[in-house]
């Protein structure tokens, strides 16, 4: 585990509160992900920007992660890793316009660097988890920020 009880508590703030949340926050939190996600939005120095779906794909020997490559408006190009692949197929996401933090530090899975965080919204339906990605206006262009 990365962090206390207390730490938890704190970063399940910024969750919405449901028995389906919480578990979906402590999953997050024991991944390690917490002690970053919350200093960020906690100091309000997230940077959420507009980036554009080039690739996606499956991980190999991962039932729930996709990587993504994505252009955030920069030179470069940015992968972002998701355990989404319950909720998405690969090529349905490719060409849409998503949400993600860029300035997150980045994090090694499954032995792929992940540069940021796609934002999602989980909610409860008929007693199932359910997720939508958010996506936005593809007129929206990369790099743009939201604030």
């Amino acid at each position: 585990m990365h962090g206390t009880m207390s730490d938890f508590r704190v970063f399940f703030r910024f969750f919405p509160h449901g028995v389906r949340s919480e578990r979906c926050a402590r999953r997050f939190f024991l991944h390690g992900f917490a002690s970053d996600f919350r200093i960020y939005l906690h100091d309000g120095r997230s940077d959420f920007r507009a980036v554009k779906i080039k690739d996606c794909a499956a991980v190999p020997k991962s039932k729930k992660l996709l990587c993504f490559t994505l252009d955030d408006g920069t030179d470069t190009e940015r992968t972002i890793l998701s355990g989404i692949h319950e909720y998405y197929e690969p090529e349905e996401l490719v060409g849409k316009t998503a949400i993600a933090i860029v300035n997150l530090p980045p994090r090694k899975m499954m032995g792929i660097e992940s540069c940021g965080m796609l934002i999602s919204a989980v909610y409860e339906n008929d007693g199932r988890e359910g997720l939508n990605l958010l996506i936005v206006d593809d007129k929206i262009p990369a790099g743009a920020k939201l604030y």
